[in-house]
């Protein structure tokens, strides 16, 4: 599940998404078929599905122009799923997967909300609690190809369908939870979050959103951790959709996105320490992911004994 929780504030950014041409090649369509288990719920409950319909027709072609941009694993991912729902709402979720159907549902206003302008999607990397509190932060974008979806007005869309497709990816490739081994290893990547009692209590109660006063000495901190963003603290499943979602969509595509206060620098994805930081879950997802490509289902079970741990490229 990924929550709505939108209280941007302004943030540097330096932007440079550039997927490689070989991410495209040889991808097999497999959209097509996919259509037809793409429902949308009327606002008088009815479900519509497949193409031909125009209650359906606008969210079928959204998703096939954010597809003609996704790598081939997560084109693969969303292919794989049995049933999309795109629905009026899922209270404070903007989005949410079932493991029991293998279904995402997807609430409307990711295509249509008010916030569908370029940039957006960045508003959600930094979220506080205490809105009385000025952090006199700046707000830049740089861009450099026509490919970046995060920089486009489905930024958002796109975000939130990765983090989606996160979960379904742990439920189809682990048992348990797939950063197990990581947790009980302390040495092959520091998890343990050095947070006060009340920052936690905070984090817990308030949608992971992170007091106004505390947001610099956070974000500091959170740079050099194992985690990626404050809902990544919520719980395993979260840590692994949030890190999967930051996978894709930033590190595997040279985006650099930076956090400054007053000209100083609090958390940048292509800072030493923050891929220090993350180097070991980042080498678990693409091994779980050169593992789903190459049909290997049976990944899971060595997680399960920490065996894959002895294979992972971390250079």
């Amino acid at each position: 599940m990924f929550e709505r929780f939108f209280r941007p504030i302004s943030i540097v950014l330096l932007s440079y998404f550039c997927f490689p041409a070989s991410a495209f090649a040889g991808s097999d369509n497999c959209f097509e078929q996919f259509k037809a288990s793409i429902c949308v719920q009327s606002y008088g409950g009815k479900q519509y599905c497949g193409p031909g319909y125009l209650t359906t027709d606008f969210y079928i072609d959204t998703l096939e122009n954010l597809f003609e941009f996704m790598p081939p694993f997560t084109r693969k991912l969303l292919c794989s799923l049995d049933g999309f729902l795109v629905v009026d709402d899922l209270g404070d979720a903007a989005g949410q997967y079932s493991a029991e159907t293998k279904s995402i549902e997807l609430v409307r206003d990711n295509f249509f909300d008010e916030t569908l302008v370029e940039d957006a999607v960045y508003g959600r990397f930094l979220n506080y609690f205490d809105e009385n509190t000025e952090l006199n932060f700046e707000w830049r974008a740089y861009k450099s190809t026509d490919r970046a979806l995060l920089n486009s007005k489905f930024g958002e869309l796109y975000w939130v369908l990765t983090h989606e497709l996160g979960h379904h990816f742990e439920e189809l490739m682990t048992i348990g939870s797939a950063f197990t081994c990581l947790y009980r290893n302390p040495s092959a990547n520091p998890f343990s979050a050095p947070l006060s009692a009340e920052i936690k209590s905070i984090l817990e109660q308030n949608a992971a959103k992170v007091p106004g006063g505390d947001a610099p000495s956070f974000y500091s901190w959170l740079n050099g951790s194992g985690f990626v963003s404050p809902y990544s603290l919520r719980d395993d499943d979260e840590d692994f959709a949030e890190s999967f979602t930051y996978f894709v969509t930033i590190h595997s595509t040279s985006i650099q996105f930076t956090i400054s206060q007053n000209s100083k620098v609090l958390y940048d994805t292509n800072s030493t320490a923050f891929r220090s930081g993350k180097l070991t879950k980042f080498a678990t997802l693409d091994y779980l992911i050169d593992a789903y490509l190459a049909g290997d289902e049976a990944v899971g079970l060595k997680m399960l004994t920490c065996a894959y741990l002895d294979e992972l490229d971390i250079d």
